[in-house]
C-alpha cells in the first residue's frame, strides 16, 4: 500500500525523451463481453446495486497531452438504465472532449452502434475555469443489457493528475496506465482499494501502471466533500525538484517560496515609480482603510482580460493586446490577467507604506490541500495579504466582483502558503461567515377573489450570493440574463409560479445584488368552502428536499454558511380575515437557526421566515442533529395559514 509517507521516496525517474509513435496511448478496443455477464441479474458483492462497472481502462500521455477513457457497465434494475444518460464533464480552458463512440450490447448479444445526437451545453465558469459538459443517450439500453462507450481527453496544457479509484458505481475491474513527460512523484493519502495490485512502475517506458479489482462504489449523498476526498485516489505529482530531491516537506516549500518571491520581486520592478499615483490616488491624509480601499478599486476597475471571451491569436493581434510585463505596464495599460491585478495592487499597496505578503492557496471546491502533498500545482489562486489597523487582511482586486476585504468561498478556512520579503509560513484563512452570503425577499401581492396572487418580489443578494451570479452570467447578453434571473427566483419557490424582471440588478458592481420581480403565483392558495389555505414557507424549493435520509455515511460539506431571510405580505380581499395561525416557531441549535412568525394587521396578513446556517465541513457522527433540524424545519415550512370570508 502506497501511503502519504512515500510521497517524497516515492520519486520515479521516468524517461524525458518522446517515444515512437507506437508505443504511445491509443483507443482501448471494445472488450468482450461474457456470456456471464449477459445474463447476470445482480452483483454479490454489490447488493442491490442498479447497475455496475464492468470494465474501465485509463490511459494517459503525458507527450501527447491525451488520454484515452472507456467504461463498460451492466444495468442491473430499471433504476440503473439512468447510466444510459451518459454526460462527461471538461474545462475548456485546458482541455477538450473528442471522439465520443458508444454502443449497446442487448440480452441477446445484438450489438447497437449509438448514432444519435451528442450535445454540448455550459455548467459554469470563471476566470481560471469554462466548465461545460457533452452528453448524449443510449436509447437501446433496457436492464439486462450492456452498454459501452470511449472517448479522448486532449489537454492544452500541463494538467493535474488524480485517479479516482473509486466510482458511483461497484466497478469490478479496472486499469490505468500514466507515460510521464518528467520525473514523477505518486501518492495515495487513504490508502488503495482492498485487492489492487501493487503499483507496477516502469521506469524504461516511463509509464506507471495500476489494476483494481471490485472497489466499492461511492456512496452518492447530498452535500458531500469532493469526490477527491471522499474515496480512494492516487496522485501523480511532477517532481519539480527532479534534479535535487528535496529531503522532506518543509524543504521542498522553503524552495518554492524562495522561488516564488523571485518570480514576485521581478513583477514587482519599478514599482517605486508608481508611488506618486499612488499619493494622488490615496493621499496620506486618509485614514489607512480608505487609502487601502481607493487602490482596491482603482486596481478592480482595470480591465481584466481573464475574464472576458476567449478570442482567437488573429483577434488578438488586431486589437493590439500586448502581454503585462510588470506592474508599471499594467498601471500604464490598464489592463492585465487577474494574476497582474492582484500584484499592482500588492505593489501600489507597499508604495503606500502598507506591510503587503503574498499567499497562495488552494480552492477547497476541488481538493483538501495537504502541504506534505509537495504539489505545486494546486497553489493557484492569489491573495494579497495587507496589515491594517494591526491585523492582516486579504484581498483580490483581480478576482471579479469580489468585495473589498472579502474571500472567494474555496478560500476560506484553508492552509495557505504566506510569503513576505524574507520568510514564509503556513497559515490558516479566516473562517466563512453566513453575514458574507445574505439573501433577503420582500414580498409584497394581492389576493384576488379567485384565488391568484401577484405583485412583487425584491430580491437582494449580498457577498458570495450576489458575487456567483455576476460571475455566471457576466459575458451573457440581456436575454440570457433576464431568463437566468426569472429561473433564479422560481426554482426556489414551490407550486407554479411566474416570475418577470422588472428591475435588473448591478452586474458590474461588487455590492449587492437587487432584482425586482413581478411575481404572479396561480396555485399557491387552496380553496375549502369558505376558508383558502397556503403554506407559511415560501421560498423553501432548495432547502426543505434536503437530508431526508435517516442516516448517513458521508461526512457533510456545505461550501460556505448562509444567511436567509423572507418578508412576505399578502393584501386580502374585502371581507377576508386571518383565522388560523401556526404558533411562532424556532428552531435554535447555534450553529442552526430557523424561526417562523404569522400574524396580520387588518386585511394584511404577514410571514417572516429566517434560515441562517453556520457551518461547512462536519462529520457523518453529527449528522443526526442535521436530520432532525432539517425536519423541523419543513414541519414549520408546511404549516397551513388559513384565511376566511363570511359563509357565502
Amino acid at each position: 500500500m502506497i501511503g502519504i509517507r512515500r510521497l517524497l521516496k516515492g520519486l520515479i525517474p521516468l524517461v524525458l525523451v518522446c517515444l515512437p509513435a507506437a508505443v504511445l496511448a491509443e483507443m482501448p478496443e471494445w472488450r468482450t463481453v461474457t456470456p456471464e455477464e449477459l445474463s447476470m441479474r445482480s452483483e454479490p458483492k454489490a447488493p442491490g446495486a442498479p447497475a455496475i462497472i464492468l470494465y474501465m481502462q485509463v490511459d494517459r500521455d503525458e507527450f501527447l497531452s491525451r488520454e484515452e477513457r472507456y467504461l463498460q457497465i451492466k444495468i442491473l434494475t430499471e433504476e440503473g438504465r439512468s447510466a444510459a444518460n451518459v454526460r462527461i464533464d471538461f474545462d475548456e480552458k485546458l482541455e477538450r472532449v473528442r471522439d465520443i463512440e458508444a454502443r449497446t450490447i442487448r440480452k441477446d448479444g445484438t450489438i447497437v452502434p449509438f448514432t444519435g445526437e451528442i450535445f454540448e451545453a455550459p455548467i459554469a465558469k470563471g476566470s481560471e475555469q469554462k466548465i461545460k459538459s457533452k452528453s448524449f443517450a443510449l436509447q437501446e439500453a433496457e436492464v439486462g443489457s450492456v452498454i459501452e462507450y470511449r472517448y479522448s481527453r486532449r489537454f492544452n496544457v500541463g494538467f493535474e493528475l488524480r485517479w479516482l479509484l473509486a466510482n458511483h458505481l461497484f466497478t469490478r475491474e479496472a486499469r490505468y496506465s500514466f507515460k510521464a513527460g518528467w520525473p514523477t512523484r505518486y501518492s495515495s493519502p487513504r490508502g488503495l482499494p482492498p485487492g489492487t495490485e501493487p503499483l507496477e512502475v516502469d521506469k524504461k517506458r516511463g509509464v506507471v501502471r495500476l489494476h483494481t479489482h471490485n472497489v466499492p462504489a461511492v456512496v452518492d449523498e447530498e452535500f458531500s466533500p469532493p469526490d477527491t476526498e471522499n474515496g480512494y485516489v492516487l496522485n501523480l505529482i511532477p517532481a519539480v525538484d527532479w534534479d535535487r530531491p528535496a529531503k522532506d516537506a518543509e524543504t521542498f516549500w522553503k524552495r518554492h517560496a524562495d522561488q516564488q518571491r523571485n518570480s514576485t520581486r521581478y513583477f514587482l520592478n519599478g514599482s517605486g515609480s508608481l508611488r506618486k499615483a499612488v499619493l494622488e490616488l490615496a493621499p496620506e491624509s486618509d485614514a489607512p482603510e480608505v487609502r487601502l480601499r481607493k487602490i482596491f478599486d482603482a486596481c478592480a476597475g482595470l480591465r481584466n482580460r481573464s475574464y472576458e471571451p476567449e478570442r482567437s491569436e488573429e483577434e488578438v493581434e488586431r486589437a493590439n493586446v500586448r502581454e503585462t510585463l510588470n506592474v508599471r505596464d499594467v498601471w500604464k495599460k490598464k489592463y492585465g490577467w487577474s494574476r497582474d491585478i492582484d500584484l499592482l495592487f500588492m505593489g501600489m499597496a507597499r508604495e503606500a507604506g502598507f506591510t503587503v505578503a503574498e499567499i497562495w492557496l488552494a480552492s477547497r471546491e476541488k481538493t483538501f490541500f495537504d502541504p506534505q502533498q509537495v504539489d505545486t500545482r494546486w497553489l493557484n489562486w492569489l491573495y494579497i495579504g495587507v496589515m491594517l489597523d494591526g491585523k492582516e487582511r486579504y484581498f483580490s482586486p483581480g478576482t471579479r466582483f469580489l468585495p473589498f476585504g472579502q474571500i472567494v468561498w474555496g478560500g476560506t478556512s484553508v492552509k495557505a502558503l504566506r510569503i513576505d520579503e524574507k520568510t514564509h509560513s503556513w497559515i490558516k484563512m479566516p473562517a466563512p461567515s453566513p453575514d458574507e452570503a445574505r439573501t433577503r425577499q420582500v414580498v409584497r401581492l394581492k389576493l384576488a377573489d379567485d384565488g391568484v396572487l401577484t405583485g412583487t418580489v425584491t430580491a437582494t443578494y449580498t457577498g458570495r450570493e450576489a458575487m456567483w451570479r455576476r460571475n455566471r452570467e457576466h459575458n451573457e447578453d440581456a436575454t440570457h440574463r433576464r431568463e437566468f434571473l426569472e429561473s433564479d427566483i422560481t426554482k426556489t419557490l414551490t407550486g407554479e409560479a411566474i416570475a418577470k424582471v422588472l428591475v435588473e440588478p448591478d452586474w458590474d458592481g461588487a455590492g449587492d445584488f437587487v432584482v425586482k420581480y413581478e411575481l404572479t403565483l396561480p396555485d399557491r392558495v387552496l380553496s375549502a368552502g369558505n376558508r383558502r389555505l397556503m403554506p407559511a414557507g415560501w421560498f423553501v424549493g432548495y432547502s426543505n428536499d434536503a437530508f431526508r435520509r435517516p442516516e448517513r455515511i458521508s461526512p457533510i460539506y456545505f461550501g460556505y454558511p448562509w444567511d436567509n431571510e423572507e418578508d412576505v405580505e399578502i393584501e386580502l380581499p374585502s371581507g377576508w380575515t386571518l383565522d388560523g395561525a401556526p404558533a411562532a416557531r424556532r428552531v435554535d441549535q447555534k450553529v442552526l437557526l430557523y424561526t417562523m412568525e404569522v400574524g396580520s394587521d387588518r386585511n394584511v396578513v404577514r410571514m417572516k421566515r429566517h434560515f441562517r446556517l453556520d457551518l461547512t465541513l462536519v462529520t457523518a457522527s453529527s449528522y443526526g442533529a442535521i436530520h432532525k433540524f432539517y425536519e423541523d424545519m419543513r414541519a414549520g415550512d408546511v404549516q397551513q395559514v388559513v384565511i376566511k370570508t363570511a359563509a357565502r
